[in-house]
């Protein structure tokens, strides 16, 4: 059905990479996915930035070499084009103090992907194994890792966040069912400082996979620095309440949370971490991270990383503003606020702004996917939006080449927002699945549903008379990674859907407010980029910013602990979901422990066909092409690269290895 603007899909990008690509491309080495360590390499010397001189001079620090995990556990990084100079300052933006931004790559990950994002690779952990029938799960700490305050980072660290964080009844932080199975939590067990062992309920194959390799293995998101955290704990600090309310805060735990938070949304200066560098200020206006002295990768000649000394993200009003930044050369690197389909605009403000622009590529499913709540706390509009009838008709109103042509200036796929392609379960025919533009069968499917009313204006009433009127909330453009050009891709979609006789009340808000209405299920529509990337988590009733069936998803966990023998705090009990969708979560609980590969690629298999079914995840476009602009004085950016959410964004491309000229 796509055949035509494949091509011409394919024809644009070889344009684009005739503009942006030439022969010797700085590329990501094949070295990442297997980095050798400091003995494997023969680095017995080492180095530092010398701005941290006068501290080891002054023994306010120790030599660097006392600073680093062992050699047999030291990764080398191998740098992009060339071995780079210590020094100066990277300057990113962010729109608004707490959204996600080019500069959140400060955060530290257990694992991080290959460039295939086919692979994890070991990052802060050395090694892992997955053992007895997948159901053991051994991960292997770098021996010597250290704190950016120089504590001895351990196990203990990770058994801190499961048992007083993930699994503490107070806190009862929600990242714990990350790791449960059908309700029941896994076994913890630090065998040594270095060796940690996880016993699962049942078989767990994929756990590497969609936990591990993904956010879910952060900093606060699997460990936490225990020596610094337990004086804010109640368990460990029996004052903290008082202290709690002195500071302003509802009780301990809100105090806690605050204090252990990392990422955009982090506040303390003081909270140490494993990143290459460590929040020093924030403000209103920017944040101004410094270089962490503990860092634990050195590069091919054993100078400690990273190289550049500071790092500060400027804080914008609006992409527009950070845009206007970026193209006069007064930010260093920037993705998240550019669009495709501005992407000419930037290549000719090269010169001027003194940058040159790449073309990444980001490998999203659905660059934007629309979710209709079908649990609707209206009674009305619960019932149309869990029709899937209404779903469909609302996809075939989309025009997506134009939406492709328009917003994203032919750099995208047309597509349903589906599985990835390539996966051994993947249909073709899923890619098109009421993907095509047909405003009749658009407009006869809602009249099948009994819309076929229409009030004084010409939009369709619902049964009891009043018109109905999708509310379309979206996050400010370019505060979620991807979504740049929402604004543009929304209003085309308010158009399309009032085309067909669906009012559309168009509303921008902030991440914030969008989410907190997204997470309480009093939304319309779920707006937000669909990665699957991560196999089917992106597709689940209750994901991310789509959350279109979050009273379901609290049903099932609430089964779950019903189940298990109701230990812990009950949840919320949600919505009892029906038989169809009972039977998909059955099979995504039960997927994961077939008996064989074969037979888990029949049952992705059967859970991808229903999710297409159904069509609760209507999709836009997909794979688009990614522009990213990088200062002329900004060295070892690789120029061709994976870039999304499930990469770290720019964290794939290690800005630790990256230097700066100016």
């Amino acid at each position: 059905m796509f055949k035509s603007k494949k091509v011409v899909f394919s024809l644009v990008v070889m344009i684009i990479a005739l503009m942006t690509v030439t022969v010797g491309a700085a590329k990501i080495p094949d070295s990442w996915s297997d980095p050798q360590t400091a003995a494997e390499a023969g680095i017995t010397e080492f180095n530092q930035s010398p701005i941290l001189d006068k501290k080891v001079e002054s023994g306010e620090l120790p030599p660097v070499e006392e600073r680093l995990p062992v050699p047999e556990d030291l990764q080398v990084i191998e740098p992009v084009e060339e071995v780079g100079q210590y020094g100066g300052k990277v300057v990113s933006t962010a729109i608004g103090p707490s959204t996600e931004s080019d500069g959140t790559v400060m955060r530290p990950w257990m694992f991080q992907l290959d460039k295939s994002m086919a692979n994890a690779v070991p990052d802060i952990a050395k090694s892992f194994e997955l053992t007895n029938e997948a159901k053991t799960l051994t991960i292997h700490l770098r021996e010597g890792l250290k704190w950016s305050d120089g504590h001895p980072f351990t196990t203990e660290d990770i058994i801190f966040w499961w048992e007083d964080v993930a699994m503490h009844e107070e806190v009862n932080h929600w990242t714990q069912w990350n790791w449960k199975m059908d309700g029941v939590a896994p076994e913890f067990t630090a065998v040594d400082d270095y060796t940690l062992k996880i016993e699962f309920p049942r078989s767990n194959p994929t756990i590497v996979d969609t936990t591990l390799t993904w956010w879910r293995s952060q900093q606060s998101f699997f460990f936490s620095p225990k020596h610094y955290l337990k004086q804010f704990h109640a368990d460990y600090n029996p004052e903290v309440e008082e202290i709690a309310e002195e500071k302003g805060f509802g009780n301990w735990v809100q105090y806690f949370t605050n204090k252990m938070q990392v990422g955009p949304v982090q506040t303390n200066t003081e909270l140490p971490t494993m990143g290459a560098w460590v929040l020093e200020d924030i403000n209103s206006s920017r944040k101004t991270f410094v270089r962490n002295p503990y860092y634990y990768k050195v590069d091919t000649e054993g100078n400690q990383l990273p190289y550049v000394d500071e790092w500060e993200i400027t804080i914008k009003s609006d992409a527009e503003v950070a845009k206007v930044d970026a193209l006069q050369g007064n930010i260093d690197f920037a993705a998240r606020i550019l669009t495709p389909s501005e992407f000419p605009m930037y290549k000719q403000n090269e010169e001027v702004g003194n940058y040159t622009t790449y073309a990444y590529n980001n490998p999203v499913q659905a660059q934007i996917g629309l979710t209709f709540n079908v649990n609707h706390p209206e009674e009305a509009k619960r019932k149309v939006y869990s029709n899937k009838k209404f779903r469909q008709a609302m996809s075939v109103a989309l025009n997506r080449n134009e939406i492709n042509a328009f917003a994203y200036r032919g750099l995208a796929e047309p597509a349903q927002a589906t599985a990835k392609p390539g996966a051994p379960y993947f249909k073709e025919e899923w890619l098109d699945y009421y993907a095509q533009y047909d405003t009749e069968l658009a407009k006869e499917l809602l009249n099948e549903i009994g819309l076929d009313e229409k009030d004084g204006e010409g939009f369709r009433v619902l049964p009891n008379g009043e018109t109905l009127i999708i509310d379309l909330e979206i996050p400010a453009p370019g505060s979620v990674g991807g979504t740049a050009q929402l604004g543009q891709v929304a209003e085309l979609v308010k158009a399309y859907w009032e085309a067909v006789g669906v009012k559309v009340n168009l509303k921008t808000l902030s991440r914030e407010l969008y989410q907190q209405r997204a997470d309480a299920g009093e939304h319309d529509v779920g707006v937000w980029p669909v990665n699957v990337t991560r196999d089917i988590n992106a597709f689940g009733f209750d994901s991310d910013g789509t959350r279109y069936a979050t009273k379901w998803a609290q049903w099932d966990t609430w089964r779950m602990w019903d189940e298990t023998g109701r230990k812990g705090e009950e949840p919320l009990k949600g919505i009892e979901p029906p038989e169809h969708a009972k039977e998909q979560l059955r099979r995504i609980h039960e997927y994961s422990s077939a008996p064989s590969q074969e037979a888990m690629n029949k049952m992705l298999g059967d859970i991808w066909q229903y999710y297409m079914d159904q069509t609760y995840v209507i999709g836009t476009v997909a794979r688009p092409m990614a522009p990213a602009i990088v200062a002329d004085t900004l060295h070892n950016v690789p120029e061709t690269a994976p870039y999304s959410n499930a990469t770290g964004a720019w964290q794939i491309t290690k800005p630790e290895q990256w230097f700066t000229t100016k």
